[in-house]
C-alpha cells in the first residue's frame, strides 16, 4: 500500500496528519507568574512574519505535526536535531523549474512554534546564550528580531555584535559567518530582508539610533584589541583604570547618552568566556564603584592612564603643528605681481 508505518497486527496504517481545525496558538504550560517576552511590532498577530511566509508555514504538514510538542525543552531539542541553516525557505521537488516549489524551512516552522509557546524572557536569553548549538543562538536572535518591538532590539542583540562563534547560515552551506556579524546584519538598516524575505521595519529614528550604537560598539571592539595585553593584570581587586559608566546595551529610550568615564571602579568579579567559546573570546568584568553602583564591562569599556596621556599628547602635537603652520603662513613673503 506504500505506507511506512504498521499497526500491532502488521496492517499498514496511514501516517497521522493533523487537521487545520486544530488550535495552533497553544502556549506552553506553567507560564503563571513568569515574565513573558512581549510580542510587539506592526503585525503581532502573525509575529511580524511576512504574510506569505506565515501562510506557507501554517499550511505545511511539518508545522502541523509540531502541534504535539508543547514544551520549550522539547522544541529546543528539535531545533538542535533539525536546524542546519536559517533561510526561511527550502526547495523541494523535481529539478525542473516548473515543479520546483518553495517550502518553509524547518528553522522557520520551529520559529513560529516558539512564538506559539509564548517564551519567557529567561527562555529567550537561554536561546541566545545556549552552549550546545549556534543555531539555537541564532533562533533566539530571530525570535527577538521578528517578535520584539524595534525599541528593544539593541538591548537584546547589541552585546552579541562582537561574538566570534562561526556557523553557516545558508542552505547551500557555501560560506560561514559569525554570530556577531549575523547580529549586526539584523540591526543594520540596509539589510531589510533575510534571504529575500522582508524583516520587520524599524523606522528612521531607530535606524539612526542603531547606527550610533554600532559605531560606539566598534570603538569598544577596537579598544579591546589595544587592551588585550593587559588581561593578565585585570584580576579581582584591580583598579587604576577608567570604566565607561554608560549602559551600552540598555533599552533604547531615544535619548543620546553622554559617555561618562569613571575612575573609582574596582574589579569585583571576572566572568570568563563560556564553555566552548571560540578562541579569542574575551572575559567580562563586574566593576564596583565607590558609591556602591556596579556595571558589567567588556575589555573595550576600560581605559588606562597611559592611553589617555597618549591621546592628550597627540592632541597637543597636532595643535603645535597647526600653530607653526599658521606662523609660517603669516611670515611667508607676499608674491609681487
Amino acid at each position: 500500500m506504500g505506507f511506512a508505518d504498521t499497526g500491532k497486527l502488521g496492517v499498514a496504517v496511514r501516517p497521522r496528519v493533523y487537521s487545520d481545525r486544530l488550535p495552533k496558538n497553544v502556549a506552553q504550560p506553567g507560564l503563571e507568574g513568569k515574565k513573558l517576552f512581549q510580542i510587539g511590532g506592526v503585525n503581532p498577530t502573525i509575529f511580524n512574519l511576512d504574510a506569505a511566509l506565515h501562510a506557507k508555514i501554517t499550511q505545511s504538514e511539518y508545522f502541523k505535526c509540531l502541534y504535539v510538542f508543547k514544551t520549550f525543552d522539547k522544541v529546543v531539542d528539535l531545533i538542535y536535531e533539525k536546524v542546519t541553516y536559517v533561510e526561511p525557505f527550502t526547495h523541494r521537488g523535481a529539478s525542473t523549474k516548473r515543479s520546483l516549489q518553495k517550502q518553509p524551512s524547518s528553522a522557520f516552522c520551529l520559529l513560529l512554534k516558539l512564538f506559539h509557546l509564548r517564551l519567557t524572557e529567561d527562555q529567550v536569553r537561554e536561546l541566545l546564550d545556549h552552549p550546545d548549538s549556534t543555531y539555537l543562538r541564532v533562533m533566539g536572535m530571530l525570535y527577538v528580531r521578528y517578535g520584539g518591538d524595534p525599541s528593544i532590539y539593541w538591548k537584546w542583540l547589541g552585546e552579541y555584535c562582537d561574538d566570534l562563534e562561526e556557523f553557516s547560515p545558508g542552505i547551500q552551506q557555501m560560506h560561514t559567518t559569525t554570530v556577531g556579524a549575523f547580529a549586526r546584519r539584523l540591526l543594520t538598516v540596509a539589510e531589510l530582508d533575510l534571504y529575500g524575505t522582508p524583516l520587520p521595519p524599524v523606522g528612521p529614528i531607530l535606524e539612526y539610533r542603531f547606527s550610533v550604537h554600532l559605531a560606539a560598539h566598534d570603538d569598544v571592539a577596537k579598544r579591546a584589541v589595544v587592551n588585550k595585553p593587559r588581561l593578565s593584570t585585570l584580576a579581582v581587586g584591580a583598579s587604576g583604570f577608567l570604566c565607561c559608566a554608560r549602559d551600552f546595551y540598555g533599552e533604547d529610550d531615544g535619548e543620546e547618552d553622554a559617555i561618562v568615564w569613571r575612575a573609582d571602579g574596582v574589579i569585583e568579579e571576572v566572568e570568563p568566556p563560556y564553555d566552548g567559546a571560540p578562541e579569542g573570546t574575551l572575559p567580562r568584568f563586574k566593576i564596583k564603584f565607590s558609591d556602591g553602583a556596579t556595571a558589567m564591562a567588556k575589555l573595550g569599556m576600560l581605559r588606562f592612564p597611559e592611553e589617555a596621556k597618549k591621546k592628550r599628547s597627540r592632541s597637543r602635537r597636532r595643535d603645535r603643528r597647526r600653530s607653526r603652520s599658521r606662523k609660517r603662513d603669516r611670515a611667508a613673503p607676499r608674491s609681487r605681481s
